[in-house]
């Protein structure tokens, strides 16, 4: 599993999201868990 440009549009366009927005996401999520 190579976590490329196109891999991880792929990876995303799988949540039906975009990218952005995940990775806000992810940010919003680890900062949570951070607390």
């Amino acid at each position: 599993y190579v976590f490329d440009t196109n891999g991880a549009v792929r990876l995303f366009s799988s949540y039906g999201t975009e990218p952005t927005v995940i990775a806000k996401d992810i940010l919003t999520l680890l900062k949570s868990m951070d607390v």
